[in-house]
């Protein structure tokens, strides 16, 4: 589903791990940490909220694996940052990466890796779920003719279910 190796290695689709399903991606063959899975991202919209979760094991023994976004504004270097924080995986549980990101760029590259530059391991139901859509052109304001999200002109008379925050104030609607 649009995986690639990230560097040098492999990504393969493999039966012989899964978190979920029968299959998994394996990570092999990796001669740097930064080397690992990746998928092109850029499909994600500038200015929303996102959340990225994958599972991970190590094929063997333990590394800290971690998620990244490559990310190029257009004209412009690369950056690199991280997502959520890395994670100590072992070889025996399924480990959960999860984090928020935002994007700003419209170049994304999403990619996990380790700290050790040939550690191997699966990767299994990644999900990017969005979290806030991006603001609205307008400065947060609703497309034309749209309510707005909020409004209380308070020309009924009522507080208009607005109360004090502590309890103890006493709202009052005035002419």
């Amino acid at each position: 589903q649009g995986w690639t190796p990230s560097g040098s290695g492999t990504a393969s689709s493999v039966a012989e791990a899964a978190h979920g399903g029968s299959y998994s991606l394996l990570s092999d063959g990796r001669t740097a940490a930064w080397n690992g899975p990746s998928a092109d991202m850029s499909y994600l919209e500038a200015g929303a909220t996102y959340r990225i979760s994958a599972w991970v094991k190590q094929k063997s023994g333990s590394s800290s694996l971690k998620m990244s976004m490559k990310h190029t504004p257009a004209g412009g270097s690369a950056g690199y940052e991280g997502i959520g924080s890395a994670a100590i995986v072992g070889d025996t549980d399924w480990v959960l990466l999860s984090g928020v990101y935002k994007p700003v760029d419209p170049a994304l590259m999403f990619y996990i890796e380790s700290d050790s530059a040939n550690a191997s391991y699966y990767v299994d139901d990644v999900s990017v779920d969005m979290l806030l859509p991006a603001p609205s052109a307008g400065g947060g304001n609703p497309p034309a003719g749209e309510p707005p999200a909020l409004s209380a002109g308070f020309e009924d008379g009522t507080a208009q279910g607005w109360q004090g925050r502590m309890g103890t104030e006493t709202l009052t609607v005035v002419s």
